[in-house]
Formats: structure tokens, C-alpha cells, sequence
């Protein structure tokens, strides 16, 4: 197939085209944007007019009725309405791009990965790092050993005013996916939630923005064993940090021979080398910036996303991040909740797909 049709599903005021998922098409030779849909109907003539899509609609079903477009992208921030509109797309036979968090619950996402698979279609998830240029070199980077063998991974979120649930399941998610490609599948979680210094219950649970679901602490700390042997970490305390050049938003990985630092895009986009495993502070001399090229505007992180789904279904495989990896991310938001709720380190994968912070 050489000429794939996409609509593009979004919802002005109610998670707009998230991190604007709406130009991850827009000029690529082997799509045809035939669609756009919006509630809002100012929000959908500007998406109209931003992707050049010939119709417009309210509603997702006449869309899919009528379009039977080969590709839906899935662009509302808002969570909870993913499982709605991912399920209607592969009802219709289309493959999907969806913003992340993939869903709100385990469940639905297995749900919808069993359904794509039974019905040879593609989801894609946009966790966009596996696919930008920093990646790659990482990659080549250690298969060199320049840091020698990983023995640790962590990252830090971005620690402002939503510091804790709602941080770690936006931000954190990154961090989780990048574990995953790096040092395997974690095996074990062991984590700590807290608010205002307490240890939370499934009492202290609240409904977080943007439809992510259940969420509860305003501190967490989580630890993952990987199938590599390797200790991971992800952090997320709420500090009231609101400029972004602050944010200590960043991934670590320390070998025994050396440490890999990326930064948060929007900060400087950075990548760093160190050649000791720790360098002592203050010792400026022990890193070295590895080369990168900013990615402006912030729809080109969709752009090889993109391309890469359309290469998948072409090729009948699964995309880079598939709705799979989407849902291993959230597995791994969900273990922290569990272990921290049992007092105790817990398997993965999770026996229980319902949300951990839900009653009953």
C-alpha cells in the first residue's frame, strides 16, 4: 500500500490534538489527510486549515462510516476518552497513532491490543523518543561499552506544580518506556507514595487532569528490577519548579566505565557523556556534550512516529512503540501504585488490570 488515508480525531477545549499529534501527517507523500474530526466546531476549521484535510465533522462514527480512512490519529490529550475512540478506529478497520497515556486502565489496553492484533491492524503510541536522533546514538554508544556495562538507570520528572500522581504518569511515562528499551522488561516494583510526607491510601486517591484516571501522592519514588540485572528509578516530587530551563526533568544511565545524561527537549535538548561513573561534583572538565539538533516545532517528534506506522503496516509488523509498549509504560505506573498500596515489592506483570488506586 502506497497511499494510506488518515483522519484526524481532536476535541478543541477538551485535550485539543494533545502535543500536536494533528501535524504528524501533514505533508508526508504517502498519506492523504481526508479528515478532521472536533466537537468544536472554530477548533476544527483551524485544524482544517493546519492539515489541509478537504471534510470536517463533530463526531468520530459518521467519520469512520463514511471516510474508512486507513489510519485514525488518536490527538486528545484527555485520557479518557482514548478507549472510546481507539476502539471505534479498529472497529472500522483503521490502524491508530495515539497520544499517550495510551488508556486509563490495564484492562482497556489489553483489550484494545488483543483487538488490533485479532484484526491485523497497527496502534502506535506517541512516546516519541525511541524514534529521535538522541536514542540512536545512545544506542550505538553503549554497544561501543563507552560506558561500559549499565548498572543503573534513573529519571527525574519535571517536579512542578504537579509534582507526584499526575508528573509521573505525564512525564514519567518517558522515562518508563526509555527503561524498558534499555535494560529490559522490569521483573519486580518496589515504590513509595506519599503526601505531605504520610504514606497515601487508596482513601487519598483523586481524579487526576486530563482523564489520566485515579492518581494519589504528591511524592513518589519508584524502583524497578530489570531482566538485564540492571536497578532503575523514576522520581517525582511536587517542588513548584515552573521554569522549564529549571526542571531537573532528565534520564541517567551510569555504567561502571562512564554515565549518559539527556535533558528535557525544551530545555536545551542536551545530551552528556561522562568517562567516570561518578563524577565528583564541581569537576566541570568530566563531561562532554554529545552533539544533537533541536526538534522544532514540536510536531516533527511525530513525524518519524509517522512514517514508522505506516512502514508497519505495510510490513504487517508492529510499530517501534506499539500500543503494546504504551501499555507495558502504564503496567509500570500502575506497579508503583500496587507496591507502595501491598507494603511489599510486586511481580510483573501485574495479575491485576484494574486500576490499583480503585475501590473494591
Amino acid at each position: 500500500m502506497s497511499d494510506f488515508s488518515v483522519a484526524v480525531v481532536g476535541h478543541t477545549g477538551r485535550g485539543g490534538y494533545g502535543h500536536q499529534l494533528d501535524g504528524a501527517f501533514v505533508g508526508n507523500p504517502r498519506a492523504r489527510i481526508v479528515a478532521v474530526v472536533d466537537p468544536d466546531e472554530e477548533g476544527r476549521a483551524a485544524a482544517l486549515e493546519r492539515t489541509g484535510a478537504p471534510r470536517g465533522y463533530a463526531e468520530i462514527k459518521p467519520m469512520l462510516e463514511r471516510e474508512r480512512p486507513d489510519v485514525v490519529v488518536v490527538a486528545p490529550r484527555h485520557v479518557d476518552d482514548h478507549y472510546r475512540l481507539v476502539d471505534a478506529s479498529l472497529d472500522a478497520g483503521a490502524s491508530v497513532y495515539c497520544e499517550k497515556p495510551f488508556v486509563q486502565t490495564l484492562a482497556q489496553g489489553d483489550a484494545l491490543v488483543a483487538k488490533a492484533a485479532a484484526k491485523g491492524l497497527r496502534i502506535g503510541v506517541a512516546l516519541p523518543f525511541v524514534h529521535e536522533r538522541r536514542f540512536a546514538i545512545a544506542e550505538s554508544l553503549l554497544e561501543e561499552g563507552a560506558i561500559g556495562e549499565v548498572k543503573a538507570i534513573r529519571g527525574l520528572c519535571k517536579c512542578d506544580q504537579r509534582g507526584g500522581g499526575q508528573d509521573f504518569i505525564v512525564l514519567g511515562l518517558h522515562f518508563l518506556d526509555m527503561i524498558r528499551r534499555f535494560a529490559g522488561d522490569p521483573l519486580s516494583c518496589s515504590a513509595t507514595v506519599t503526601l505531605d510526607g504520610l504514606s497515601v491510601g487508596v482513601g487519598d486517591a483523586v481524579e487526576g487532569d486530563e482523564g489520566v484516571g485515579p492518581i494519589a501522592g504528591d511524592a513518589i519514588s519508584a524502583r524497578y528490577l530489570c531482566s538485564s540485572g540492571v536497578h532503575a528509578s523514576v522520581h517525582s516530587w511536587r517542588l513548584g519548579i515552573e521554569s522549564r530551563a529549571l526542571h531537573p526533568y532528565r534520564l541517567e544511565l551510569a555504567g561502571d566505565e562512564g554515565m549518559l545524561v539527556f535533558r528535557a527537549p525544551y530545555a536545551d535538548h542536551s545530551m552528556w557523556r561522562s568517562r567516570t561513573p561518578f563524577p565528583p561534583v564541581g569537576d566541570l572538565h568530566a563531561w562532554e556534550r554529545i552533539p544533537t539538533e533541536p526538534v522544532t516545532p514540536y510536531s516533527a517528534y511525530h513525524v518519524p512516529a509517522a512514517e514508522d506506522l505506516l512502514d508497519a503496516i505495510a510490513e504487517e509488523r508492529e510499530p517501534a512503540c506499539s500500543g503494546a509498549d504504551g501499555l507495558a509504560a502504564l503496567e509500570l505506573v500502575h506497579a508503583a501504585y500496587a507496591s507502595h498500596l501491598a507494603g511489599r515489592e510486586v511481580a510483573l506483570p501485574l495479575e491485576r488490570r484494574s486500576h490499583p488506586l480503585a475501590a473494591g
